[in-house]
């Protein structure tokens, strides 16, 4: 059944009530039936608290449906930053949580300070994820300059290349960036190099980077 309804797509509406209730089921593979159907119908901007309720679920498959989903809403999903956010130090859910935040854009502020710890994280894959995310937030991720110009110097080129772009991407607010990038133009990645000098670029023309 859920598999015809979720073939339907965008038709089959009347049924998300019952398909979110079902992402609770008890049964494994009922929750991952109903998270693909409702995929495939696809979420709208007014089903945001049933995506929101999902994110406390203990089946990761479920948590990264809610936030895959989430995610895909952009600014209309901006009242789950903060469930969102509280995923970020759960492993299992780490990376698709950071995307969704990252495609929710600056109206994932709140989720700044989280991010900026994430910077200090032992994990590469949580730094440089934590990077990327805040450049999507761009300039509403201000009180992250600090943090990002010390990840310019992470022993991880890809890090700091992120790094480079967020401060870019932040704009004018980055200014005291400007040395710490100037010399990252001299760094042993060329990625990074390319990504300090346009960020530079930015900051000279007063607007964020796109």
């Amino acid at each position: 059944m859920r598999e015809a309804l979720g073939a339907l797509g965008p038709a089959a509406r009347g049924a998300t009530p019952a398909l979110f209730a079902a992402l609770a089921d008890p049964s494994e593979s009922v929750r991952a039936a109903s998270a693909q159907a409702l995929a495939r119908i696809g979420p709208q901007a007014g089903d945001v608290p049933r995506l929101t309720a999902p994110l406390g679920s203990d089946d990761p498959y479920v948590v990264a449906f809610a936030a895959w989903s989430l995610g895909n809403l952009g600014a209309a999903a901006g009242p789950a930053v903060g469930d969102l956010t509280r995923l970020l130090e759960r492993d299992d859910t780490d990376a698709v949580v950071s995307a969704a935040l990252a495609r929710i854009g600056p109206a994932a502020a709140a989720a700044v300070p989280a991010l900026v710890e994430a910077l200090r994280s032992e994990s590469e894959d949580r730094r440089f994820r934590a990077a990327r995310t805040l450049g999507r937030i761009g300039p509403a991720a201000e009180s992250a300059v600090t943090a990002l110009i010390v990840a310019l110097g992470d022993r991880n080129s890809t890090v700091r290349m992120h790094a480079a772009r967020a401060l870019g991407r932040i704009g004018p607010a980055a200014q005291p960036a400007a040395a710490a990038l100037q010399r990252a133009t001299g760094d042993g990645d060329a990625q990074v190099r390319r990504e300090a000098r346009q960020a530079l670029e930015s900051l000279a023309k007063g607007a964020p980077a796109r």
